[in-house]
């Protein structure tokens, strides 16, 4: 569970936060949806008009000492157990690629769910989805770096396997926020997975995860993780909150007493 207090807010980012573009659904930790007649202006979401979506305080990082670490905790006899230490340079030794991808909150609309019957979590609108320039190498690079195969037709990837990341700061239901998707998925050069370190052209924002993030296309927002703090490869899900109890589709006869 997070140590987190209002003093943690201290030092977050107001003067990268233009609130007339914004619906602030709550203030700590900071989360704002954008005003669907700003939001639909433009094709590439501006910088200043993407949504805020948080789970604590907002990480304070020098990027110039900044680090993650890449593991790998697999029980396969073919790969050895390892962790690595990456910078923000050696990220961007590796080759750079852009993608435009939309990033949507999993909670955008709830508040036509929350016309139907009592749902947990921030009461969006629709304003919780950005189309954005993301730029940055593939985690697929940085995995080969480190050890993972290439070739998807290894007799490695015969067993399922996840990547989970986490981040650096606070979170408010778990010691900090972490998700994970298939091994697989982030693998495949055709989905262009990345970790972005730029947004629109420029370094992202700490709202937006600086100095470095997941960037995942097709997935939710809710794997986009911010401010890797590291990215592991294992045979099972992430154990976290996030990734266990939160974001789940229940069917329609779900409720507080049979779930």
């Amino acid at each position: 569970m997070s140590t987190a207090t209002n003093n943690s807010y201290a030092d977050e980012p107001w003067a990268d936060r233009d609130l007339e573009n914004y619906v602030v659904r709550a203030k700590e930790p900071f989360n704002a949806e954008v005003k669907l007649d700003k939001l639909v202006e433009n094709f590439v979401t501006p910088t200043e008009r993407h949504f805020r979506r948080n789970h604590g305080p907002i990480p304070d990082i020098d990027g110039k000492s900044w680090s993650m670490t890449v593991e790998i905790n697999t029980q396969s006899p073919s790969m050895r157990r390892s962790a690595h230490t990456v910078t923000l340079a050696d990220l961007q030794r590796l080759k750079q690629f852009e993608v435009v991808a939309v990033l949507e909150c999993a909670g955008n609309r709830r508040d036509g769910l929350k016309a139907i019957k009592p749902v947990n979590g921030v009461i969006w609108g629709a304003g919780t989805a950005s189309n954005s320039q993301w730029s940055g190498c593939r985690l697929r690079d940085v995995l080969v770096t480190a050890g993972i195969p290439a070739n998807l037709c290894d007799p490695f990837y015969e067993t399922p396997r996840h990547v989970e990341f986490a981040a650096y700061g606070d979170a408010s239901d778990d010691v900090h926020y972490a998700s994970s998707i298939p091994l697989s998925w982030v693998m495949n050069p055709l989905n262009m997975v990345l970790v972005a370190t730029e947004m629109n052209g420029k370094p992202l924002l700490r709202d937006h995860g600086f100095p470095a993030r997941i960037v995942a296309p097709g997935i939710i927002g809710a794997r986009w993780v911010k401010w890797l703090k590291y990215v592991r490869v294992q045979d099972h899900e992430s154990d976290c909150f996030y990734q266990k109890r939160d974001y789940k589709i229940l069917p329609p006869m779900a409720n507080e007493s049979n779930c």
